[in-house]
């Protein structure tokens, strides 16, 4: 077996590899590239292939914290771990530390990062580190494919509508740590906020459906029952296979990916599975009425 990428020295004099598709509806896989040697020309290719595909998977890593860091920081300005969840430690306050043993690690229920907060995660970097036997089942949604295949009357019915986001949970871990912090603001609480359902991505200018199945609580201009059934009908529909892409993860595996158009979730059972998560601020989500 050959060693893993991280050992082999930079690439910045070879070809670049070749991406592959996911199986599923968009992303792809790039082998035998050393993120920790990675140079500049290396890590701008990556923001493009981002952008256009949603997730780029890289296998066979070896990064220390310091190396995830600075990954993620190619992509914008670092977050704290959580808004109010302490990170890996007090050197490391911007890694996540996501176990499946715990109840926040083990959470398969399709998410986005932060999209409670009013400036939600925009790019999130994740590093396997422990996997269960027969790899870690990644999965993704793509938020515009979601919206392109809307039949067009439901469309324009959501096209100008804003969605309640609210994570109460989270005040639990307020109450248990002590004030958080995000974006320069002490967090004391987590707060309902109000994000547009059809989200004009900052970079690329694509639409896409700005909804968050476990964050998401109601839809703001309808009335609550109204609401409730069009909500029920976009995140049914988010859900669709088609507008699925996933990946079987190994330990030393690293997923980009880019949360203002896509969601996620960890499907596995057997076995613990941990994972490493720095993410980057997004701006404020706008719609197409902003």
């Amino acid at each position: 077996m050959s060693p893993p990428a991280g050992r082999r020295g930079a690439t910045a004099l070879r070809p670049r590899p070749a991406p592959s598709p996911l199986p599923g509806a968009f992303g792809v896989e790039v082998r035998d590239l050393d993120l920790a040697g990675a140079a500049g020309r290396d890590q701008a290719w990556l923001s493009e292939l981002l952008l256009r595909h949603g997730v780029v998977v890289l296998p066979d890593q070896i990064l220390d914290p310091d190396e995830h860091i600075a990954l993620a920081e190619h992509f914008g300005e670092i977050t704290p771990s959580s808004a109010v969840i302490p990170g890996l430690s007090r050197a490391y306050p911007q890694i996540k530390v996501i176990d499946s043993r715990r109840w926040d690690g083990g959470l398969d229920a399709w998410h986005s990062a932060m999209q409670y907060m009013a400036e939600p995660a925009g790019v999130v970097v994740l590093y396997l580190r422990v996997a269960p036997p027969g790899g870690a089942r990644m999965r993704w949604l793509s938020r515009e494919a979601a919206y392109r295949s809307l039949d067009p009357e439901l469309r324009a019915r959501v096209r100008d509508l804003r969605g309640v986001h609210h994570a109460p949970v989270m005040d639990e871990y307020v109450r248990a740590f002590g004030p958080g912090r995000w974006n320069g603001r002490m967090i004391t609480q987590v707060d309902p906020i109000e994000h547009p359902v059809v989200r004009v991505h900052p970079e690329t200018g694509r639409l896409g459906l700005f909804i968050d199945p476990w964050s998401t609580r109601a839809l703001v201009g309808v009335s609550p029952e109204e609401g409730r059934q069009l909500l029920e009908l976009l995140i049914e529909h988010l859900s669709r296979p088609e507008h699925e892409a996933s990946y079987v993860a190994e330990p030393g595996t690293v997923v980009l990916a880019d949360a203002r158009s896509t969601l996620m979730r960890v499907s596995d059972t057997q076995g613990p599975r941990i994972l490493h998560r720095v993410c980057v601020y997004d701006v404020r989500p706008t719609g197409t009425e902003d």
